[in-house]
């Protein structure tokens, strides 16, 4: 579903134009560009953002959301306290916080798809950008896709 598609579905339960957005996924994701484009998009109508604490997309939608001047609040796994349950326990504290939208990023499919379902069962709409591509790395890897083949070059 596109962003604009994705919004009007969303029945925003706040002020007029702001916007509740839940962010999920992405924890190896290094797309800077993608992240700030994504972002940069929806800028205009956010109230509230919420992220994750993942290292990846969450540390770049951090540093992107304090650049473009975006509230935003930090949803944890707490690990230590749930062990294995603490993933989903997260998942269901985002959808609780009723966002009125919801960005999956690329990151563990099954994850993504328990965030689906849930988003799904509170008629949460998703704007999924699970198909971004990663940003290369050093050499010729590449976290979390293929790698190119030798003659290839990323310029």
């Amino acid at each position: 579903m596109s962003l604009a598609e994705t919004r009007a579905t969303s029945e925003c339960g706040h002020l007029e134009d702001e916007m509740r957005v839940a962010v999920y996924g992405g924890r190896h994701f290094n797309n800077v560009a993608a992240i700030y484009e994504a972002l940069y998009q929806l800028v205009d109508d956010l109230d509230d953002l919420l992220l994750t604490d993942e290292p990846g997309a969450g540390t770049l939608l951090v540093q992107c959301a304090n650049a473009l001047r975006v509230p935003y609040r930090i949803i944890t796994a707490q690990w230590l306290l749930h062990g294995s349950e603490a993933e989903m326990r997260r998942r269901r504290e985002l959808v609780n916080c009723k966002p009125d939208m919801v960005v999956l990023l690329p990151g563990d499919y099954d994850d993504s798809t328990a965030m689906q379902k849930l988003c799904h069962a509170q008629d949460i709409p998703i704007w999924d950008l699970t198909a971004l591509p990663f940003a290369l790395l050093s050499g010729r890897h590449q976290l979390g896709g293929t790698e190119p083949e030798p003659s290839e070059t990323p310029f």
